[in-house]
């Protein structure tokens, strides 16, 4: 090479770094050309967490990166976002990358939960009329027998037969061990169930009716009948009154809560669960029938005659017409059907919130705000909403056979019992 090939050469270098050197600063600080606007901007940030990791993630239907991550110097605009893993149920969502910002695919900087496309399912056991589920176990009734099975196989199984026609697990206690069981076959009968003993008590002569019942923390079991609340003992079969002219109770940690009619008017009261060791909260107008609610945030919830209130420094009404509830006492959510629409209040962010609305009966209504999702049951179907309401919301249905009546999830919404007309049956969804 001569001297003059040689300095061509450099000169074209020096003059192609001068050209390249700018465009490398700018994109290096976020900064592009976008040729639709004809002008410079400041790119944006696509932050994707999913679980599980290794999902596919594309913009406006082009594979941009294989597992999660940052998608990094994207023009400022709105994309079609896809998440994709084989065997798992595709996420859509149009999200808008903003200048100079981070975009996160799921709006509380939390993982996007992938659920599966065919869940696996497993039958526990056929003609079951009524189940409950904890951590460890399993309690469901057939026509005959009590059947305790332990978690998470379920293959485990120990049973006891029933003393009589029972089809419905009422109320459980705290320590998952003491139930009561009730029936409908010519009268309404009362059973309490006591797993350590695996001894069965009648309690048709102390119970009239099973509307509210409900354990305390220690264990104690209490019905309110006739506007007047019981403690009930099944082993010595006595109760006594502790409460009279009470509409509505609820336990929490050792303390109760109740609404008393006085007069014209209803009060709302806590205490230690009698007149002389309690204290009023709030007066209200009375209703005929109701139900109390209370988290660990001490929120107090009041369904009222199917209107439900928050109770605060007054009764602030937050739905009407309410067909269906379901109150998750270890996450303090309440989620609520009323005319048609589904929403929860979240007791951490003080908020009523949206979830879906359908023309449709949707029943067991369950929010999992851990992976973003709410579950139910409509015309006997499993289906799952996503929560995250920008854009469209993803919804999949996850268990498209039978005829489902009862639904419960695993604390880490990985495992989904469903009772299928008669057939007791574990699917595994993510």
């Amino acid at each position: 090479m001569n001297k003059k090939t040689r300095y061509t050469i450099l000169a074209l270098g020096f003059l192609a770094f001068l050209i390249l050197a700018p465009a490398i600063v700018l994109y290096v600080r976020g900064i592009t050309y976008d040729f639709t606007k004809k002008a410079f901007v400041t790119t944006g940030v696509l932050a994707i967490r999913s679980e599980p990791k290794s999902a596919e993630i594309y913009l406006d239907g082009e594979l941009k990166r294989d597992g999660d991550g940052d998608i990094r110097f994207l023009v400022p605009k709105e994309y079609d976002v896809s998440i994709k893993k084989s065997g798992y149920q595709t996420w859509n969502k149009r999200l808008e990358i903003l200048s100079g910002q981070v975009t996160w695919g799921s709006p509380a900087y939390n993982k996007i939960f992938l659920l599966l496309e065919n869940p696996s399912a497993k039958t526990i056991s056929e003609g079951v009329s009524d189940f409950y589920s904890s951590k460890t176990k399993a309690i469901y009734l057939t026509k005959s027998t009590l059947q305790v099975s332990s978690a998470p196989d379920y293959t485990e199984i120990t049973s006891f037969d029933l003393p009589a026609s029972l089809d419905t697990i009422t109320a459980v206690n705290t320590f998952d061990d003491g139930f009561v069981l009730s029936g409908k076959a010519t009268t309404t009968q009362s059973y309490y169930f006591n797993l350590k003993a695996g001894k069965f008590t009648d309690l048709g002569k102390l119970i009239e009716t099973t509307d509210q019942l409900q354990f305390d923390q220690t264990g104690a079991l209490y019905a309110l009948s006739s506007s007047t609340l019981f403690k009930i003992d099944p082993i010595s079969q006595t109760k006594t009154a502790v409460l009279t002219k009470a509409k509505a109770f609820y336990f929490l940690d050792r303390n109760l809560y109740w609404v008393e009619q006085s007069g014209q008017d209803c009060l709302l009261k806590t205490g230690q669960a009698s007149e002389q060791d309690s204290q009023t909260l709030l007066t209200l107008p009375c209703f005929e029938k109701g139900r109390l609610f209370v988290t660990f945030e001490k929120q107090i919830f009041l369904l009222a005659d199917n209107n439900l209130y928050l109770a605060n420094s007054s009764m602030e009404r937050l739905a009407d017409n309410v067909t269906e509830w379901n109150f998750d006492k270890n996450t303090s959510l309440l989620a609520i059907l009323h005319s048609g629409q589904f929403d929860y209040y979240d007791s951490a962010g003080k908020s009523l919130n949206f979830v879906t609305r359908s023309g449709e009966t949707l029943s067991n209504l369950n929010i999992k705000t851990a992976i973003g999702y709410a579950f139910y049951i409509k015309n006997g179907k499993l289906w799952a909403i996503e929560l995250d309401a920008r854009d469209h919301q993803n919804q999949y249905l996850l268990y498209p056979e039978g005829l489902i009546k009862k639904i419960s999830l695993d604390a880490d919404a990985k495992n989904i019992l469903l009772l299928d007309n008669d057939k007791l049956t574990t699917i595994n969804i993510r």
